[in-house]
């Protein structure tokens, strides 16, 4: 699967894989999530449809009815991704069995996140029917991953507009105009709103020998040795940073040795990890200062230089300056970010402070 298509008959190869388990299914749209309940339904298997827009009490007779084994599937769109726990929710021990996914991704912590509501401890493995090949393109939910503490810079996005063809009001996204009500076509409605229409493929779904698939994708990777290799390889996998996603395991296999990968510094990937191990630092220090704008080079000696140059201005933390002066640490913190207090001792603190701060807000007489 490309991510573009979904493996057609999703209640037949539940039934062949994972009839009678308690499943929760993802699905692309709130418009597709109650087809597919629909389709689950007609076919003799209980099922329900849940999204943001579900009230409270429908919610939880669902999820009690789910718990109860009075019903066999939930579909959501977008409601259980992340921080759902059923047990919770019902108030005893309940597990999820099986994991219908018929939303493609390229987010891999969204996948896992998906893949994570069957994981729970429990006395069989759970059953992972994946029909847009998210599994392909992401892996398994237990294979070994290259992580990094490097952030990623946010794209703003454009909002979606829409023209209500009845009172020609103009507001954001929405499955009805919020002016008079009017509700617009499925497939103008999913075109904008969160979700998309997918080409269904015949097929059959097969089930996986799982220690083949991870020795392979450890191979793919082991045997991209060049930083153009694992570009490759990430794009092929459908990742969203291919070359951000390279740098870095270039980065970590170079660490394991004790060097660094001058490829992955060509692209501005440098570790916060590894100027730690240079300069002393710690590492999530340095991942402050860098979003504070301090640190900003996208090379290794860059780099270093303006960590020495701001460990050269903090002599002492702010934390130190808080206690002695018996003010709230946050406090001192803005001061010395925004105003401008000098950390270089705690005399040169408490000057200023005397000088800036008459007032002494939160500083202890």
């Amino acid at each position: 699967m490309s991510g573009r298509a979904v493996l057609a008959n999703a209640v037949k190869h539940w039934k062949k894989f994972a009839r009678g388990k308690r499943t929760i299914a993802f699905a692309p749209s709130v418009a597709r999530a109650e087809q597919l309940a629909a389709e689950f339904r007609a076919n003799g298997v209980s099922a329900v449809a849940l999204d943001g827009e579900t009230p409270q009490h429908d919610r939880v007779a669902a999820f009690n009815g789910f718990a109860d084994r009075q019903l066999d599937v939930i579909v959501n769109c977008q409601l259980f991704c992340e921080g759902f726990d059923l047990a919770a929710q019902v108030d005893r021990d309940v597990t999820i069995e099986a994991v219908l996914q018929y939303s493609p991704t390229q987010s891999l912590a969204k996948h896992l996140q998906q893949l994570g509501r069957g994981l729970r401890r429990k006395p069989e493995p759970a059953i992972l029917l994946d029909l847009v090949g998210n599994l392909a393109r992401l892996g398994l939910p237990d294979e070994e991953r290259q992580w990094s503490l490097e952030g990623r810079k946010k794209v703003d996005r454009e909002v979606s507009l829409l023209t209500c063809p009845k009172c020609f009001a103009v507001h954001e996204a929405a499955p009805r105009c919020t002016e008079c009500g009017f509700e617009y076509q499925a497939k103008a409605r999913e075109a904008v709103v969160g979700g998309r229409l997918l080409d269904e493929v015949e097929g059959e779904l097969q089930e996986v020998d799982v220690e083949a698939i991870r020795q392979q994708r450890r191979k793919e990777q082991s045997d991209a040795k060049s930083l153009d290799d694992l570009i490759a390889l990430a794009t092929a996998r459908g990742y969203k940073n291919p070359e951000k996603w390279a740098a870095h395991i270039l980065t970590a296999r170079a660490a394991k040795r004790g060097e660094i990968a001058p490829e992955a510094e060509l692209l501005g990937i440098v570790s916060s990890r590894e100027l730690s191990r240079r300069t002393g630092v710690h590492p999530a220090t340095i991942d402050y200062w860098r979003k504070q704008g301090f640190v900003t080079a996208t090379t290794y000696d860059g780099a270093v230089a303006q960590i020495e140059a701001e460990k050269s201005k903090r002599i002492v933390n702010c934390a130190e300056v808080a206690r002695k002066i018996g003010a709230d640490r946050a406090v001192v913190a803005r001061w010395a970010r925004v105003e401008g207090m000098p950390l270089t001792s705690v005399e040169h603190a408490m000057r200023w402070i005397g000088e800036h701060k008459s007032h002494r807000a939160g500083v202890a007489a």
